[in-house]
């Protein structure tokens, strides 16, 4: 049996098609152009992060302050970022988890800052000791990580601007009150001058790690909320974090080569939570802000789709409901006249129905007509046209078809009907069928009266004796 679809293709003029050569020439030029599109933006991404790595070495090599003071601004610059996005998307938002992250990432920027501000040779706290810039450092990675942590509970919370507001006192109130434990000396010691790291400032790098991989497992859960390749970047982001950390329990200073270490993968780790929000977020916002309502829209798209199958096919048979046959059927009469081809149709009904129905039931009347179908669309071509004229009688057209080809069809389909044999508790039924078969004799004649043609050999086939073919 057709679709709609395939109509299109077997209706066009042949002078209409594309060739076979000249559709695979354009497919593999889209195909190719789609495949280089991602390699280049790579390509590009990889060669800006390689120049600045590189003008970030340089810079650590004339003054390793200044290397510091631009691998914090860095990442303050994105976590302001994507508060900006979340806080202006929160009216489009489906669900919190954006809004609180982007309030989250706020939160360590403002103590991300300070901590630059406290770095060694900035001049800002120089009343305070080495020990502030640890605590800050703590405190933010602290905030990040369990931000991260709890972020995919938020997926389930529609957005508001009260909920909005009330992430963003949380944080303000919990971000105050870290910056005043440390600078009130409430906050453990994390460093010590000619000492190193205290205990306190290496099982909190581990316990961190913990959170972060606890952070992954959430996400991983809540995975049919994120577009793929956002889920792959906030992933990878907080691995690098991981990784920056466990770097940092080695530290023996506040520079060095693991502490520079250390800020490299935490450069990286913010480049990937910018590429899975701001990034996103601005150039393809339904990946990252609408991925409910992409999944609405293709359920959407599937029940639209199965109302239009609905509305061509018959629901017991699947074959094309009466109405839809004769649309195409009469499209086919047309190609057939206009260029002159050949155009046979089929009548086939099952014979002594209304007994099988009286002896077994409706519902095993109903089995045989499905499986009289089945046969029907296995013994028949792709561009025959197939449909159910009503109760036990099909109708058939077959394009490119004279009459002696077709009752070749139609004897084939006479002999499959008279294999099937369906199973009840009162025994199997044995089905035959009786068929018509009549051709396009004129210009001038019409579908009806191709099929009332066929229709009266159908019955010259039933007077017959039943389970036979005759031609009119």
């Amino acid at each position: 049996m057709v679709t709609q679809t395939q109509w299109v293709d077997v209706l066009a003029a042949p002078h209409q098609r594309t060739s076979t050569r000249d559709r695979d020439t354009i497919r593999l030029g889209v195909v190719a152009s789609f495949d280089r599109a991602p390699l280049l933006r790579l390509a590009g991404d990889l060669l800006i992060l390689g120049i600045a790595v590189a003008a970030l070495y340089l810079a650590s090599r004339f003054s390793y302050v200044l290397f510091h003071s631009l691998a914090e601004i860095h990442s303050v610059v994105i976590g302001v970022s994507m508060f900006i996005l979340a806080w202006n998307s929160r009216h489009t938002l489906e669900n919190s988890y954006l809004l609180f992250l982007g309030t989250a990432y706020l939160s360590v920027s403002v103590i991300d800052l300070l901590h630059a501000l406290a770095y060694s040779g900035m001049g800002v706290f120089e009343t305070y000791s080495i020990d502030l810039t640890g605590q800050l450092w703590i405190a933010s990675r602290f905030v990040q990580s369990i931000s991260l942590l709890v972020a995919p509970l938020f997926l389930y919370h529609r957005s508001s601007t009260y909920k909005a507001l009330a992430i963003l006192a949380a944080y303000v109130a919990a971000t105050a009150l870290l910056i005043a434990a440390i600078f009130t000396c409430v906050f453990p010691e994390c460093l010590i001058a000619g000492v190193g790291l205290t205990a306190f400032k290496v099982v909190s790098e581990y316990i961190i790690c913990l959170v972060l991989l606890g952070s992954i497992y959430m996400h991983l859960r809540t995975r049919g909320y994120f577009d793929d390749d956002v889920l792959r970047w906030i992933i990878v982001s907080v691995l690098l974090t991981i990784c920056s950390e466990l770097v940092f329990t080695t530290q023996t200073g506040i520079d060095g080569p693991s502490h520079m270490m250390g800020h490299y993968l935490k450069i990286f780790a913010f480049l990937f939570i910018y590429k899975a929000t701001v990034e996103v977020g601005l150039k393809k916002p339904h990946r990252l802000l609408y991925r409910n309502l992409k999944h609405s829209e293709t359920a959407l798209r599937q029940v639209l789709q199965e109302v239009q199958k609905l509305a061509v096919t018959d629901s017991l048979t699947g074959l094309l409901n009466r109405r839809h046959f004769f649309e195409l059927a009469e499209h086919e009469l047309r190609r057939a006249k206009r260029y002159s081809r050949p155009l046979s149709a089929i009548m086939l009904d099952v014979d002594h129905f209304k007994q099988i129905n009286d002896t077994y039931g409706h519902a095993v009347g109903d089995t045989v007509l499905r499986e009289v179908a089945q046969v029907c669309m296995r013994e028949t071509r792709n561009v025959d046209v197939l449909g159910r004229y009503g109760g036990e009688e099909f109708v058939i057209v077959l394009p490119e078809c004279e009459t002696r080809a077709a009752r070749e069809v139609a004897e084939r389909l006479r002999q499959s009907i008279a294999e099937l044999s369906v199973n009840t508790p009162k025994g199997p039924v044995q089905v035959t069928a009786s068929l018509g078969v009549a051709s396009l004799s004129s210009q001038s004649m019409t579908l009806d009266a191709l099929i009332a043609a066929a229709d009266t050999a159908l019955y010259s086939a039933k007077r017959g004796g039943r389970d036979n073919v005759v031609s009119a």
